[in-house]
This record gives C-alpha cells, sequence and structure tokens, in this order.
C-alpha cells in the first residue's frame, strides 16, 4: 500500500512545549486513514519535526504501508533526509538514525519540502496537542462506500458513539496519562486524555459511513502497550 504522509512540529519556547502532527492519507490524497497529534513535553522545533517524522513512519508501518511519499514544510528535515545536508546537532543525530532505521523497513520512499499553507493539518494537530498537553486523535474520514448489509444505523451517529474504559493498567511503554477509573464517551472525536494508539481498536469499529449499533460490550487490547479495554453500547 502506498500512502501520503504529511509531518509537522514545533515548540512553543524553543525549547519549549512541543508537539507533532501527523496525517496519513490514501495514495490519491483523497482519504485519510490516520491523523494525530502527539505531545512531546519539552523540546526544540527542529527534534519536535524529527519526532514527527518518527512517530509518522511507526504509524505508517502499523498501517501496513510500504511505500511512502513524506511531506513537511522542514527544509532541514528534508535535506537533511536527503542526504544534502549534515546532521551536526548531538540533539538531533539519534531522531535522525532512528528515521532512517525505520525507513529501511519500506519498500520505498521518498520526502519532499511542502509550503506550510500546504501542510495546515498536521500543524492544527501539533497545535491541539499543544493545547491539550496530551496525545490527541481523529477518527479517519469515511470511506465512499455503504454499510455492509446487516449493520444498524443507529440515528444521532453525529453524537456519541460508545463508552470506553480499562480493563487492566497500562503498560510501561503507555505514552498516554491515563485516568484508570474514568469512562471516555467516544463520537465523532476522540475523548481528551484517550490514548490514540489504543483509540485505533475503537475506531475499527466505526470505519464505514456511520458507526455501527453495538448490542453488547467488545473487549480490545492497546497494540502498543497492550492495556485491556472494554467498549460497550450505548444504552
Amino acid at each position: 500500500m502506498k500512502v501520503c504522509v504529511y509531518i509537522d512540529g514545533g515548540s512553543r519556547g524553543n525549547p519549549g512545549p512541543a508537539a507533532a502532527g501527523v496525517v496519513v492519507r490514501d495514495a490519491d490524497n483523497s482519504h485519510t486513514l490516520f491523523e494525530a497529534g502527539y505531545f512531546l513535553g519539552r523540546t526544540t522545533n527542529n527534534q519536535a519535526e524529527y519526532q514527527g517524522l518518527v512517530r509518522a513512519l511507526e504509524d505508517a508501518a502499523r498501517l501496513g504501508a510500504h511505500d511512502l511519499d513524506i511531506r513537511s514544510d522542514s527544509e532541514l528535515l528534508v535535506r537533511q533526509l536527503k542526504g544534502e545536508y549534515r546532521v551536526k546537532s548531538a540533539d538531533l543525530k539519534p531522531l535522525y538514525e532512528r528515521a532512517v532505521k525505520l525507513l529501511e523497513g519500506f519498500k520505498a520512499w521518498q520526502i519532499r519540502h511542502v509550503p506550510r499553507e500546504h501542510n495546515r493539518r498536521a500543524d492544527e494537530l501539533a497545535n491541539r496537542a499543544m493545547d491539550a498537553g496530551r496525545d490527541v486523535a481523529l477518527p479517519a474520514q469515511p470511506q465512499p462506500s455503504a454499510a455492509p448489509a446487516g449493520v444498524s444505523e443507529p440515528a444521532g451517529s453525529s453524537g456519541p458513539w460508545c463508552r470506553v474504559k480499562l480493563n487492566s493498567s497500562p503498560g510501561p511503554q503507555c505514552p498516554t496519562r491515563w485516568d484508570p477509573s474514568a469512562v471516555y464517551a467516544f463520537g465523532p472525536t476522540t475523548p481528551a486524555g484517550f490514548c490514540v494508539y489504543a483509540a485505533v481498536p475503537v475506531l475499527a469499529l466505526f470505519e464505514h459511513r456511520s458507526p455501527v449499533g453495538l448490542t453488547q460490550p467488545v473487549r480490545a487490547r492497546c497494540p502498543r502497550c497492550g492495556v485491556n479495554i472494554e467498549i460497550e453500547p450505548l444504552t
């Protein structure tokens, strides 16, 4: 599968509170497969750009992509990945090496510099994560296909779809400050404070035009840290 990947990163203060935005779209650039904003803590603009690239490569691999068209408005990052600039910064070198290692796992890739106005969505997601002080994720745009036969389409599908709660403690790899006692209401946007990785199996239930009408709880696991979650129907 070939995908288009948009990345952005920034910090408020340089260094300061920082985040990265990632948008993964299909090869025709017509449908969003995944998008998220990642809160990075305190770091610099350039480090945030590279961390955005690393997160994007991890997300693309998880989606099963093998051919990447990467787009960034960071001229420094693009030129360094193309080998036109050397990576002299000791802070950037480990991130650069991590990105190169991840790129080796794809059959083909290219990276290009785009103007900031062509990268607005990734920038918006990065700013949302900075504003929230946590990772944020949004469900992919609906595919232009009908839901399969037998799938119910409940009224008010623009509202909450289901409730999600944790059934176990997060693993040490978990990047999110979970509230283990909270119950999260999922709807058109992923609720604040919910891990973007754990959101993947939840959003997979709603990959068609409208939400699947759940009739009983469904259990799933976060693909990153393995925390058990329970997805409950609305009553």
